[in-house]
């Protein structure tokens, strides 16, 4: 005769669990796989609860302030912030810095993440300033090229009359070595400089012209302040 916890418990099953045949075992082995299951269930869902984040848990996403076609180059009117869940972050997302000047490769509606994969972000040359363009000098004496420096400012003075003035230099590059049999001489450099659209057109109007007279364009350093 079963006694204590052991017995009370048996005497709580249903009758067919009860006893030893073999009927009675494979109930109750079917009942604690089942309780198993659920336990396991039950500690799966407290673990999930325990470590995912609040489902109000949101972070700022850049998205489309209006529809934006294919094409457009994106300004800051273009954009705006809203709350969005941070368990559907997206990849590639944006920030309004590197956002702002990328061209859209397909339109975007307007709601819609500016993402990476939506815009091709524009090269941004340093010491260029928004609407300039960068023009090259050729035909550069190599004794300036190898005295100029990016970062500073020059003007240019062509056949015809000065063609910029106080234009930041983006890049050089010196002439190059040549020469043989003992002697040596270097081939003329470039300079980038800054420019507005404007004035680039004139360098390069007075750079073909150069090529044509071999009246080449001066370039004035210009000390720094």
């Amino acid at each position: 005769m079963r006694d204590g916890a052991g017995a009370r418990l048996h005497r709580v099953l249903p009758p067919a669990w009860r006893g030893v045949g073999r009927a009675a075992q494979w109930h109750r082995a079917r009942a604690r796989r089942v309780l198993s299951a659920i336990l396991l269930l039950i500690c799966g869902s407290l673990l999930w609860t325990a470590v995912r984040p609040p489902a109000d848990a949101a972070e700022s996403m850049l998205v489309a302030a209006r529809d934006l076609p294919a094409g457009h180059r994106i300004v800051s009117a273009d954009l705006r912030s809203v709350s969005w869940p941070r368990i559907a972050r997206l990849k590639g997302a944006l920030t309004p810095a590197s956002a702002q000047g990328s061209l859209t490769v397909a339109g975007i509606d307007a709601g819609e993440p500016i993402t990476s994969s939506r815009v091709a972000v524009s090269r941004r040359w340093p010491g260029v300033a928004d609407g300039n363009v960068v023009a090259s000098v050729s035909s550069v004496d190599p004794a300036v090229t190898e005295l100029v420096r990016a970062g500073d400012h020059v003007d240019l003075i062509g056949a015809q009359g000065p063609l910029g003035t106080n234009l930041p230099v983006v890049l050089v590059s010196p002439g190059t070595a040549g020469g043989g049999f003992g002697a040596s001489t270097r081939t003329a450099g470039t300079l980038w400089v800054s420019v507005p659209a404007g004035t680039a057109a004139r360098i390069a109007s007075a750079t073909m012209v150069s090529r044509t007279s071999g009246a080449g364009i001066a370039v004035v350093l210009r000390p720094a302040t």
